[in-house]
């Protein structure tokens, strides 16, 4: 299984919050607009309020209806994937009855999936009460500015909703506690999701067929969590110990190694059948640190175009001038980001940088 397979599974789930969160920032701008522009600001301002987050529950009561068969059907594709490439991998090597038989039902796919679909449907009461505070913040800003005099209260409303808004929907966080803005802990949860189903549907293969280890792959610009864990052999069960007839020594189990790090949210390391004599040894000298570093600087400019994006997005709302202001910008972060993987050789992601499928 190769690291990008995850990561293009998952990209639907992205897809839905991203494109739900450009729509909701819309909603959002235009509700600062009117209620700045208008002269009855307090009837307005409560008016405009309700419309915004009736238009914001409709666009979550559709997340909500269609997500569930989203990331089943994903999930399930992902768990046959990870059956496909054991049976073919022990079928290459030459055991037989690798092809065929099936594992039996251990309602994983299902759980799986209930419990990604809950960490996303969980999202929907801080999306709401993002928007309900930006809104209100928007207004409290705008105040604080006509007082002192030096702009007029839309101008001072765009200001303050483009500063709330540059990172976008945020406040999702991990059992780590990291914090991800709303399309990011989408993808994440998705991707995540995804790998482990790949991963148990291949394991379990595996321990159907009587086979016990496995290897760890080689990931590049890997974070220090997992560079560890490269290239080495681990029992699945744990009843294999020691050293392998062909010399290669036993790190440890797979879930101890999961409980030191490996397979992260996020992560791009998978596992492969290991059978001694015959699968290639474990690599040596696999570390990256330099190629890590790149990586994030790379999101960096990634998340800072998105960013950018947003602020055109909200700036549109407010007229030609401010749009043409914030496509500029725009431009001059994507050439500077383009000279950067021009001197660093590095491949352009456009699904990372479009608010749209991100």
């Amino acid at each position: 299984m190769q690291p990008a397979d995850a990561e293009h599974l998952a990209r639907a789930l992205r897809q839905f919050y991203a494109d739900a969160e450009e729509t909701i920032l819309v909603e959002l701008a235009r509700a600062v607009e009117r209620s700045a522009s208008a002269i009855d600001q307090m009837t307005t301002r409560l008016e405009t309020q309700r419309r915004m987050m009736n238009a914001v529950d409709g666009i979550l009561d559709k997340l909500d209806s269609d997500l569930p068969r989203a990331v089943q059907d994903l999930v399930d594709l992902a768990h046959n994937r990870g059956l496909s490439v054991a049976s073919s991998a022990a079928a290459e090597a030459g055991i037989e009855g690798a092809i065929g038989g099936e594992i039996a039902d251990t309602g994983t796919n299902v759980q799986l999936a209930r419990a990604a679909t809950n960490n996303m449907k969980g999202m929907r009461m801080q999306i709401r009460r993002w928007t309900n505070d930006t809104f209100a913040q928007a207004g409290l800003s705008a105040a604080g500015d006509i007082a002192s005099g030096a702009v007029t209260r839309r101008d001072a409303s765009r200001r303050m909703l483009t500063r709330l808004a540059r990172q976008g929907i945020t406040g999702f966080k991990d059992r780590s506690g990291r914090n991800w803005e709303m399309g990011s802990y989408a993808e994440m949860v998705g991707r995540t999701t995804v790998a482990q189903a790949q991963l148990e549907a291949q394991a379990q293969r595996l321990q159907e067929l009587d086979i016990d280890t496995v290897i760890i792959s080689d990931a590049a610009e890997e974070c220090e969590l997992c560079r560890p864990w490269e290239g080495q052999v681990l029992s699945l069960s744990g009843s294999t110990t020691g050293r392998l007839s062909d010399g290669t020594y036993v790190m440890g189990t797979l879930d101890e190694a999961r409980g030191q790090g490996l397979f992260h949210p996020n992560c791009r390391h998978s596992h492969s059948i290991y059978l001694p004599g015959y699968t290639r040894g474990p690599k040596k000298d696999t570390a990256d640190p330099e190629g890590d570093q790149l990586r994030q600087r790379q999101r960096s400019y990634e998340r800072r175009i998105r960013e950018i994006k947003r602020e055109k997005a909200i700036a549109e709302q407010f007229g030609e001038d401010e749009a043409r202001a914030a496509n500029r910008k725009l431009r001059e972060k994507q050439s500077e980001f383009k000279a950067f993987r021009d001197k660093h050789n590095r491949t352009a992601k456009t699904n990372r940088t479009n608010i749209h499928s991100r």
